[in-house]
């Protein structure tokens, strides 16, 4: 009877454990996608997104970021 009773609690926790996996796949966690967008920016402006324009690192090639003004659009799947 009591191996019964741990059978039965066993397949409980799964079950919560299954449902909450399930409810992480269904909610992407958006402090993850905010910071892949403020790398993008970065990327593209040579700053963060909370600094001023002055705090731009210049590129390399010695083009400016003033031409780049759209990040690309994060997939929503």
């Amino acid at each position: 009877m009591a191996g019964t009773i741990a059978n039965y609690i066993a397949v409980a926790c799964g079950l919560v454990a299954l449902g909450y996996l399930v409810w992480l796949a269904a909610h992407p966690d958006e402090e993850r996608h905010q910071e892949t967008d403020d790398r993008a920016f970065f990327d593209a402006h040579g700053r963060w997104p909370d600094e001023p324009e002055e705090a731009a690192i210049p590129r390399a090639s010695g083009r400016s970021y003033a031409d780049v003004d759209v990040l690309p659009k994060r997939r929503e799947d």
